[in-house]
């Protein structure tokens, strides 16, 4: 072991032999000091203490009397650096200190895809603009939807009845059998039950503009008012003329028009295909026909959707969207089945004409019934599940 002595007091204390260089600490004056600096000696495995001594009044017992007195410890940088770790510090400032402090304040969401699910959930009431309505508010908006879904259940029914009573007297009267035998009776059945469908709907429309508002569903309801109110017009203008291209003409007056003009734009596709050029005024009157009832099944569906937003039924939503897919589908199948009859016409022969144009007729109305049906099971289905909520 060696002995280093403390620069400052001059203690004399055990350091081990071959060992770096380090920090060490006055057990007497607490001063710090590295090793090196410490005067260093051999010495043998016993104690200082054990160490002989010089008579007394040698060098010896002066440096022991030096020892004992009382000393001014001498200041050396290692007290320095001791003090300024007592002393409290200015923390710098750094980067992370301004981010801890952005990190602090409030800041403004950033929107992203999934504040659109999360403002569904909450009945279409997004947390930034309004609350979401209690329970009394939402029974309130919703008090004439069950009313009209009812109201457009009868019609959808009705819609799908007399599409079969159309196919029905189709075939009757491509089998041969006499028009005022029972076609006619089939004919004026469907086209007034139709109509009845018509003004039916016409009249839900009305109680869907005092229902909910949000989500688009005040301004689906007032434009599905609107387009009903011109395709009712329309389809009187189109019945008066007994030879328009939209379906068999009975009598001096069309009432299949009354039941159905989605085949209008398949029928006029046929005919200018297949038989010849129809009226300027009656393809132009059957195309707005066509579309304005394609437009009132597809606008309704939107606004089931929007209904479906506002109570926050995600379900009910994604059931709406994918109806409102599959008729906007099927109406347009419609359109191509006539082109497709047209060019099955050019490859048999025109003596077959009247033929195919009955087996059009008929498929078409099945298909029509068809797509009804569904649509009016889907508003069954979001009739029971307000009528129930709310």
């Amino acid at each position: 072991m060696a002995v280093i002595h403390c620069p400052a007091c001059r203690k004399g204390m055990k350091f081990p032999d071959d060992s770096p260089a380090k920090k060490v600490k006055c057990p007497a004056c607490g001063n710090i000091f590295l090793s090196t600096e410490g005067v260093s000696a051999r010495s043998s495995s016993r104690d200082d203490d054990d160490e002989p001594r010089p008579r007394r009044g040698g060098r010896y017992d002066e440096d022991e009397d030096e020892d004992d007195r009382p000393r001014k410890r001498k200041s050396s940088r290692y007290d320095d650096d001791e003090d300024d770790d007592d002393r409290p510090r200015k923390r710098k400032a750094s980067r992370y200190d301004d981010d801890a402090d952005d990190d602090d304040r409030p800041r403004k969401r950033k929107s992203s895809r999934y504040d659109d699910d999360e403002d569904d959930d909450d009945g279409g009431y997004s947390r930034r603009s309004s609350k979401k309505p209690s329970k009394k508010e939402l029974q309130k908006q919703f008090a004439f939807v069950p009313l009209s879904l009812l109201l457009m259940t009868i019609a959808g029914w009705i819609w799908v009845g007399g599409a079969v009573l159309l196919a029905i007297s189709a075939i009757i009267t491509w089998a041969g059998a006499n028009y005022d035998e029972g076609p006619k009776l089939l004919s004026i059945l469907a086209g007034a039950s139709g109509l009845g469908a018509l003004l039916t709907a016409a009249t839900a429309f009305g109680f869907q503009i005092a229902g909910p508002r949000a989500r688009g569903a005040l301004g689906l309801a007032i434009a599905l008012a609107a387009t009903m109110l011109l395709h009712i017009i329309l389809s009187f203008v189109a019945a008066a003329d007994r030879n328009n291209a939209f379906g068999p003409a009975f009598g001096s007056f069309n009432w299949g028009t009354f039941a159905t003009t989605l085949t209008a734009i398949g029928n006029v596709l046929f005919i200018s295909i297949a038989i010849a050029s129809p009226d300027a005024g009656d393809v132009f009157l059957g195309i707005l026909l066509n579309l304005t009832g394609i437009a009132i099944g597809v606008l309704y569906l939107l606004y089931l959707r929007s209904l479906a937003m506002v109570s926050g039924d995600r379900n009910l939503k994604t059931v709406n969207m994918k109806v409102c897919i599959g008729f906007s589908i099927a109406c347009g199948a419609i359109w191509l089945l006539g082109i497709l009859f047209a060019l099955l016409l050019e490859a048999i022969g025109k003596e077959s004409g009247l033929d195919l144009l009955y087996a059009m007729w008929i498929l078409n109305y099945l298909v029509i019934g068809s797509i009804w049906a569904l649509v009016t099971m889907v508003i069954m289905k979001n009739k029971a599940e307000y009528s129930f909520r709310y």
